[in-house]
């Protein structure tokens, strides 16, 4: 690898280069926490290995859990409107009628997250930089108070996990903190960056928060208001929070079941020179095969379930039921295999029975619907 190719590569690849930076940092320093802390107590190495993971782990639970209460407690404070609260893929949720359910759902590349509606936009303006810091913030203020608890603590063990409780907080909040593009989404400060930059990146994230409400409202993409779904000018697709209305606009058209057009919005948008995260363009490329072996475009959705990167976002979110039900169309209308198909709709109606949206279990549905009619005609 020549000096260019090397510069690019890191240049592409910054974030993740910082993130396995802090993560060292962090068990190396949470090491010498718990070996201290053992020597201390007069334990050996098991011991010493045991509360390092029990430390870490604990600690990353706590500081994970506070970190969506800050943006939930911050988002509150400026005018925002609870609408979900996400750990791993337990989702709580609140519905039109103000009662909460609970559901799972799997996200890949997301630890925890809370959403809120927002104010209405003023001057096409919102509150955004509490919201977004607000678990940043969060988990500085917990990492300082367990900070002065262990310097009062006499028994080694205890102080020692709360000082890598102090650690493993001050490390997360950074790394949310720093604007970093992380591959598979981008962290709360680059956000915050992208919205200093781009009045067009407040109204984005303002529209994606109220899809989120009315989604957990049980409204269908397909019934919301349509200006909200507008393609976004080249000039802004830079911007992955601009880019992100992209894929709901796509999304829109898969939920009116317009496959063809939204086959290509989708080549359009994943031509061009685009901002989106990780995420966002796997899971098109995943909602793109399902559209391309509906217009009976075999070696197409052949090609994109070949890709590396849809793979691996297909692996790590193999129980989500859009991914469920692109399988369940490859195997019927790419592989013609009915048995493979009837047990991938199986795995599907597991996971709607505690899917947290209604709303999109019922246009999975019509999809599926649809898929079995072009297969039986």
């Amino acid at each position: 690898m020549n000096m260019k190719k090397c510069g690019n590569w890191i240049k592409r690849n910054i974030g993740q280069i910082v993130m396995l930076v802090f993560y060292m940092a962090m068990g190396f320093g949470c090491g010498m926490i718990a070996a201290q802390a053992t020597d201390a107590a007069g334990g050996g190495f098991v011991q010493m290995l045991l509360l390092l993971f029990a430390g870490v782990y604990l600690s990353m639970l706590i500081h994970i859990i506070l970190h969506e209460a800050g943006h939930m407690v911050f988002g509150l404070m400026t005018g925002y409107k609870f609408v979900s609260f996400r750990i791993g893929s337990f989702v709580l949720q609140r519905t039109r009628e103000g009662k909460y359910t609970f559901g799972h759902s799997p996200l890949s590349g997301a630890a925890g997250q809370c959403l809120m509606s927002p104010p209405e936009l003023k001057n096409g303006k919102i509150p955004f930089a509490l919201y977004n810091l607000g678990g940043v913030i969060m988990n500085g203020v917990v990492s300082l108070i367990a900070l002065a608890a262990a310097t009062a603590c006499e028994a080694p063990a205890a102080a020692a996990l709360l000082k890598i409780c102090a650690l493993v907080g001050l490390i997360l909040g950074a790394m949310n903190g720093i604007p970093l593009r992380l591959g598979a989404a981008d962290n709360d400060g680059y956000n915050i960056l992208s919205m200093k930059k781009s009045d067009a990146a407040i109204r984005s994230l303002w529209v994606q928060l109220k899809i989120a409400e009315q989604n957990a409202w049980g409204v269908r993409l397909k019934d919301m208001p349509e200006e909200w779904f507008a393609m976004p000018p080249r000039t802004e697709m830079k911007n992955s929070l601009c880019a992100a209305l992209a894929v709901f606009h796509c999304s829109r058209l898969m939920d009116e079941l317009k496959f063809g057009e939204a086959r290509t919005a989708m080549k359009n948008v994943l031509r061009m020179k685009h901002g989106m995260v990780g995420l966002h363009a796997a899971s098109m490329k995943i909602d793109m095969v399902c559209c391309a072996l509906m217009v009976g475009e075999k070696k197409e959705a052949e090609g994109i379930l070949n890709n590396v990167q849809v793979k691996k976002i297909m692996k790590a979110m193999k129980t989500n039921i859009c991914v469920l039900r692109t399988q369940y169309a490859d195997a019927l209308l790419g592989e013609g295999d009915a048995d493979k198909a009837e047990k991938i709709l199986a795995q599907f109606e597991s996971m709607a029975k505690t899917w947290p949206s209604a709303a999109d279990v019922e246009g999975e549905r019509e999809i599926i619907a649809c898929i079995q009619k072009k297969f039986f005609a």
